[in-house]
């Protein structure tokens, strides 16, 4: 919860449901006190305009951004002065994003070892926007980001609403990370209602057959037309309801924060007969992209951002990303590795707009984490442990049977026996007591074929995941 302090955060977890939906309708009404303003409607107004641009507007604007990023980058930030100097660039040869691969790239772990030498002076932190992610690798990272990022990436959020005819008004079922409720709450509501949002948030970490046909029922009576979150929470629901042959009549989908596989849009197209909208963006903001119903396929935000591939072609066309965030003045990422997977879509979007088009994003093969109780966890809920877990430097987690997970580290001088003892418990209240979590400090964490981390591990396969829906 970005607008309270970590405290009230506690005391929310311990109170009672009620108690918990009033506390969210308040969130929910702060919230957007904070982020409807004039700037963001401002910067709404900006996006709605140009999503119809020649692609020849587009590109200008973007290399002007680049431009006044670029000098201020190499004039005001510590780490870019020296690296213009050591490659003898002068700021001035860039002047179009294809000018950008003269420079070199940006790793995570440079930006974790380096972030004081990236951050530009005259800005408070304090008044900053700090994000935090684990990534695929469950290694913390955390950026900081001005105001004017934050709201032009929502901006760009609610312009794909706009596009499913989202205004705000409607009713909108919200499947995300938030531990809303007990983990050990066994009956009804598996939810909390804000109120000030519209907004019924249930819980992920409940999505156990016997509870679904609850969450079902409050699908139903609520009056919801839109979902939005985890596409593996959202799929489970589409799947519960496509393997009864049942349907909740909903406008539409929106998912992100995780790979989409074929039979998430199945279900949820038999389960809610709607259409998907697939949205991307990184924590850090480098890249943003939004799919407009017609396909899978995403518009790249190329206002805010350029999104680059490196040279090394993976498996079906599929390259690794590079990204360039053009509005964070207070800690530039150029050419950052995000280490996510896509593909250039060479063909025109049916819907006519000139943006440049990637497939979908292809973080991982990520697998459920599958409790005792037959609930499904998904890979990206527990990624949150480790956002504030000390001295890792990757970590996985393997699944070995129903009760047993193994948790192998990589760690530095920071780990210390009590970190291991918070992640024990941190994952348990993610997955429940009654499995076994285990800590192992590991050398390395080998690599799949793809160069990249598998942050989960399981030995039960996928069709034992799904026949618990069957």
């Amino acid at each position: 919860m970005r607008y309270v302090p970590s405290s009230l955060v506690s005391l929310f977890n311990t109170t009672p449901i009620w108690v918990r939906s009033i506390a969210s309708t308040l969130y929910g009404s702060l919230k957007k006190r904070r982020e409807k303003t004039g700037k963001f409607w401002r910067y709404f107004h900006e996006v709605e305009k140009s999503q119809w641009w020649p692609a020849s507007r587009l590109e200008e604007l973007q290399c002007q951004r680049l431009r006044a990023l670029i000098l201020h980058s190499s004039q005001n930030i510590e780490y870019y002065k020296h690296m213009f100097a050591e490659y003898g660039i002068n700021p001035s040869q860039i002047q179009t994003p294809n000018d950008l691969k003269i420079l070199p790239t940006l790793s995570k772990e440079t930006v974790r070892n380096e972030w004081p030498r990236l951050m530009a002076p005259g800005y408070r932190r304090s008044r900053l926007r700090s994000e935090s992610t684990s990534g695929t690798t469950g290694t913390p990272l955390t950026v900081w980001m001005t105001d004017e990022t934050y709201l032009r990436q929502k901006a760009v959020q609610w312009l794909q609403y706009s596009w499913a005819g989202y205004t705000g008004r409607q009713w909108v079922g919200v499947f995300g990370g938030y531990k809303i409720v007990p983990l050990t709450r066994h009956r009804p509501p598996f939810w909390i209602v804000n109120h000030a949002g519209r907004q019924v948030h249930f819980s992920t970490y409940h999505l156990n057959p016997d509870f679904l046909p609850h969450v079902v029922a409050k699908l139903e009576s609520s009056n919801i037309q839109y979902l939005m979150g985890y596409p593996s929470a959202i799929g489970i629901v589409a799947q519960y309801l496509a393997s009864r042959n049942q349907c909740v009549s909903l406008k539409g989908v929106f998912l992100s924060s995780e790979p989409i596989y074929d039979w998430h849009v199945e279900a949820i197209r038999q389960g809610f007969g709607c259409r998907v909208f697939n949205y991307f963006a990184a924590t850090e903001k480098v890249v943003s992209a939004i799919s407009c119903g017609h396909s899978l396929n995403l518009h790249v935000n190329e206002e805010i951002c350029i999104p680059e591939f490196t040279p090394a072609t993976l498996v079906d066309g599929r390259r690794v990303l590079l990204g360039t965030l053009l509005t964070n003045y207070a800690m530039p990422l150029i050419r950052y590795e995000l280490h996510d997977v896509s593909s250039e879509v060479p063909t025109p979007c049916p819907c006519g707009r000139a943006h440049g088009l990637i497939g979908p994003i292809d973080t991982k093969a990520e697998d459920f984490i599958v409790t005792p109780h037959g609930s499904l966890v998904s890979a990206s809920l527990l990624t949150f442990p480790f956002k504030t877990a000390r001295g890792i430097i990757a970590s996985q987690i393997v699944q070995l049977d129903l009760t047993t997970l193994m948790v192998n580290v990589v760690t530095n001088e920071l780990f210390r026996p009590e970190d291991a003892t918070k992640l024990c418990a941190d994952i348990g209240s993610c997955v429940g007591d009654e499995m076994r979590i285990e800590i192992t400090r590991v050398a390395d964490i080998p690599r799949t074929n793809n160069g990249k981390f598998k942050f989960v591990v399981s030995a039960l396969s996928k069709d034992h995941v799904l026949d618990l829906l069957a």
